[in-house]
């Protein structure tokens, strides 16, 4: 019945109200993570605070599989590469059915186009996982190359969430926001 209350500036809120969202930029173990996923030079792409209430609508299912899909994910010699991946940081409960973040396993593998009723949200046919998550839970993800997005939320407590986005250094923000614009 409405939309998302995204809410971006967090790091360049007056302190000490950006200083927790700032720190999580270097936490330790999630840059553990992003070396392993994006390899030794990546970059802090971006960072926005997530906040839903009952009857705040969904976001269509965005990242491989769908049309524009510029996003890279290979396996080759034994090691994994990509170029953008999200770390999601819960700060409420999400329960089954409460509905947020959803993706599509295995999506970040496909050569194949996505069904549009499946992008759309219209039918799941049984491709879209919901991950239901506690409060302190970090959830990571490729979020350039995975099919993802947000079932409308029908919880009864707010979602608040914290997304940061690293890129490799070879993604050129330019043209994610160019590619973005006529997508």
């Amino acid at each position: 019945t409405h939309g998302r209350s995204d809410i971006s500036g967090i790091l360049n809120w007056p302190q000490p109200w950006c200083q927790p969202f700032r720190d999580l930029l270097s936490f330790h173990p999630a840059l553990h993570y992003m070396l392993d996923l994006i390899g030794d030079e990546f970059h802090f792409g971006n960072a926005n605070g997530i906040s839903m209430t009952a009857g705040t609508e969904g976001c269509v299912l965005h990242g491989g599989g769908t049309l524009v899909h510029k996003h890279a994910y290979r396996y080759v010699n034994v090691r994994m590469w990509n170029n953008l991946v999200g770390v999601c940081y819960q700060l409420a409960d999400i329960n089954p059915g409460d509905g947020g973040f959803v993706c599509v396993p295995g999506s970040h593998k496909t050569s194949s186009p996505m069904p549009a009723g499946v992008r759309a949200g219209d039918t799941d046919m049984e491709m879209i996982s919901h991950v239901a998550r506690a409060a302190g839970d970090v959830l990571f993800f490729l979020a350039g190359a995975q099919t993802h997005g947000a079932l409308p939320w029908k919880g009864q407590d707010r979602r608040g969430c914290v997304l940061l986005q690293y890129r490799s250094r070879n993604l050129s923000w330019e043209y994610a926001a160019q590619r973005h614009r006529y997508a």
